[in-house]
C-alpha cells in the first residue's frame, strides 16, 4: 500500500477495486490463494483487504510471447512520446486464446505497467482485428508466427516515469463477448527513453522506429558533455543490421565534436576532457576511435600515459576500431538494477 501514493485513496481511505486473473496449472486441482495487506508506517489505522466476486473464467491465454519489430525476442521497450510508426511503439507477438466455441473474442490489449500502475494500453494491430475478433470455435484463436500485433500509443507511454532506469511489466489482457476475461503476465523489460536534444547529426532511421532510444543513465551521461550525437539504439533496442550491430541495449552512442576528424593530439585531449566530465568516466566502459595505437601516432601519444579521474588508464578505455574516423563510439556500463530482468 505504501507504494501507491496518497492519490490512490479516496476520502474514506479506500482504493479502487483491483481486478486480478489467476492462471491455474491444471483444471480441477485444488487452489489456495493467500491475500495479504501490510500496514508498516504507523499504528494509527488498521488496514483491510476485501476479496469479492471470485468467478471462473471461460476465457484463457495458454500461450503468449512478445517480440521486437525484427521478430527477435523483446528485451526492451521504447516508452516515451515519439513520432514514429504513427506515434506508436510497435510490439510483435505470438499467442493462443481459448474459450467456448460460440463465444467471440471482443478485445485484446497489451498493457504496460510501472510499479504496478497501468501506464499504457496497446490495442490489437488494426490489420489483425478482422481475422482475430471472431468466435473461438473448437481450436481457439491463434497467432502462430510472430508479426506486428500491438501498437502502444506514444502519448500514453509519455506517462512512464523516465527519471531513472527501471522495469516495465507487460501483460496481455483479453475479453470475450460473454463478459469473461483473461490475463497473462509476460514478465518485465527495462524501459528506454528518447533523446530529444537538437544536437544530432545524420538520419534518424524512421523505418526502424528512430535511432533515438537509450537508457536513462545513457541519456544522462550524454547530456553531461558538449558533443553532437548520431545513432543511439532503435525502437526497443532492435536490430541495426547490417550496420551498427552493437547498438542493441540503449547503452551505445555515436558522437562527434569539432576537430575530431583530425584524429590528432588535440582530438585526444578533447576526448580525455569529455571522459573526465562529472558522471561520465565511471559510466563509459570503452571508446572506439579509428587510429594506430602505437608510439608515433599523435592521437595515441596524447592519451597513452593518461589516467582518467576514475583511476583507469585511458589506453584501456580508448580502443582502435575501423570505421570510426568520422565519429567516435561510446559503450556504457549496464546499470546494476537492469541485469536481472528475465527475457520475455
Amino acid at each position: 500500500m505504501n507504494g501507491l501514493g496518497a492519490s490512490a485513496f479516496d476520502a474514506s481511505g479506500s482504493t479502487a477495486w483491483k481486478d486480478l486473473t489467476l492462471e491455474l496449472a491444471s483444471a480441477g486441482e485444488p487452489v489456495k490463494v493467500t491475500v495479504t495487506v501490510d500496514n508498516v508506517k504507523d499504528s494509527a489505522m488498521d488496514s483491510i483487504v476485501f476479496v469479492d466476486h471470485v468467478v471462473p473464467s471461460s476465457l484463457s491465454i495458454p500461450q503468449a510471447r512478445l517480440f521486437d519489430i525484427d521478430n527477435s525476442t523483446l528485451r526492451y521497450l521504447s516508452a516515451a512520446n515519439h513520432p514514429y510508426f504513427n506515434a506508436a511503439t510497435r510490439v510483435h507477438a505470438t499467442f493462443k486464446l481459448t474459450g467456448p466455441a460460440a463465444t467471440k473474442l471482443a478485445d485484446l490489449e497489451l498493457h504496460v505497467l510501472q510499479g504496478g500502475v497501468l501506464k499504457a494500453r496497446g490495442p490489437l494491430a488494426t490489420a489483425l482485428a478482422p481475422t482475430l475478433y471472431r468466435n473461438f470455435g473448437t481450436s481457439g484463436i491463434e497467432l502462430a508466427s510472430a508479426r506486428l500485433a500491438f501498437e502502444i500509443p506514444a502519448n500514453e507511454l509519455a506517462t512512464v516515469d523516465a527519471t531513472r532506469d527501471g522495469p516495465l511489466s507487460l501483460k496481455l489482457v483479453a475479453k470475450a463477448d460473454d463478459g469473461s476475461s483473461a490475463e497473462k503476465n509476460l514478465g518485465q523489460v527495462p524501459l528506454l527513453t528518447r533523446w530529444t536534444g537538437a544536437d544530432r547529426y545524420g538520419g534518424r532511421d524512421e523505418h526502424r522506429g528512430g535511432d533515438d532510444w537509450l537508457m536513462v543513465m545513457g541519456r544522462e551521461v550524454c547530456n553531461s558533455v558538449s558533443a553532437s550525437w548520431g545513432d543511439f539504439s532503435n525502437m526497443n533496442a532492435g536490430s541495426f543490421a547490417p550496420d551498427h550491430r552493437s547498438h542493441s541495449s540503449g547503452l551505445d552512442a555515436d558522437g562527434w565534436y569539432s576537430g575530431y576528424n583530425a584524429i590528432d593530439a588535440a582530438a585526444a585531449v578533447k576526448m580525455i576532457a569529455l571522459l573526465n566530465s562529472p558522471g561520465v568516466a565511471a559510466n563509459v566502459e570503452y571508446v572506439l576511435v579509428s587510429h594506430t595505437p602505437r608510439s608515433g601516432n599523435a592521437f595515441y601519444d596524447a592519451y597513452k600515459d593518461v589516467t582518467l579521474i576514475d583511476g583507469r588508464k585511458a589506453k584501456n578505455v580508448i580502443r582502435n576500431y575501423a570505421g570510426h574516423d568520422t565519429h567516435f563510439h561510446w559503450s556504457m556500463y549496464r546499470p546494476v538494477a537492469q541485469r536481472t530482468f528475465p527475457p520475455i
